[in-house]
């Protein structure tokens, strides 16, 4: 039995990836290998590797989207609380000095600045709440299950009371989390990026290789094909070996896979 992807390779394993089952050669399973995530440890084949890092990708891009879309929504709603609520109240019921118009300013931050996260919290959390309310329900019957509900309510009042004291502090940090993740997520689309082309490099060059009578020498290699000229590859096989390239190879794919776990 040979490698699906090179031909002259014994296979040493079959691809674990979903509905896959290709038979994979020893490089192949050394250079896909990763140790974090779903797949850690698993024998995985090229087209699943490149499956990975494109919804890597994908997951980069749809997350920074999010991030994005909260960062401005952060910040229109703070802005909107600081500029209308406090002169709304102040014509509504008057100010008694400074420090009265400086505690509605906290308390409108507070909730303006908070009120998107919170929502999206709750939300996020109904599901399990429901769940959680059914399970009472059954154990300990109708006043399990309105203490259930009661506790996720109280959970949620207390949560957002506590944001609403703490004023500008949370939007504030919040905006600057929103602000790194997007740039880490940045970092990962650039880095996935790299890394296909690297992999796709990496595939092309190792193919021609195993049909080639001198494998190891690069001139020989890139000498069968013009497009190999900018094959990132192939120039890191000639200037640096074959073992030094590979590793570069399979660093940037583990990589890969440490960061996908980031977006988790």
């Amino acid at each position: 039995m040979f490698c699906y992807h090179h031909k002259t390779q014994n296979a040493v394993a079959e691809c674990n990836g979903p509905n896959c089952g290709k038979h994979i050669c020893k490089d192949c399973y050394d250079t896909w290998k990763v140790e974090v995530g779903p797949w850690a440890g698993m024998p995985i084949c090229y087209d699943c590797a490149t499956t990975m890092v494109e919804y890597n990708a994908y997951l980069a891009n749809d997350t920074k989207r999010k991030e994005k879309r909260d960062w401005i929504l952060i910040c229109i709603l703070s802005g909107a609380g600081v500029l209308i609520i406090p002169i709304w109240a102040g014509v509504a019921v008057g100010f008694n000095g400074f420090l009265d118009f400086i505690i509605l300013v906290w308390i409108v931050l507070g909730f303006s600045g908070n009120v998107w996260h919170f929502l999206k919290r709750h939300f996020a959390n109904s599901k399990n709440d429901v769940q959680a309310i059914k399970e009472s329900f059954k154990g300990f019957g109708i006043g399990g299950a309105v203490g259930a509900t009661a506790g996720s309510f109280i959970r949620d009042i207390v949560y957002f009371g506590l944001c609403i004291l703490a004023g500008p502090i949370v939007p504030f940090v919040r905006v600057f989390l929103v602000k790194r993740k997007i740039r880490t997520c940045d970092e990962i689309i650039k880095n996935d990026e790299k890394s296909l082309r690297l992999m796709q490099d990496y595939m092309a060059y190792t193919q021609t290789a195993a049909l080639t009578a001198d494998s190891d020498n690069a001139d020989a290699v890139i000498a069968i094909s013009e497009n190999f000229a900018d094959n990132i590859h192939a120039l890191t096989v000639k200037e640096k070996g074959k073992d030094a390239a590979q590793q570069e190879v399979r660093t940037h794919f583990a990589r890969v896979a440490v960061d996908s776990e980031k977006l988790r």
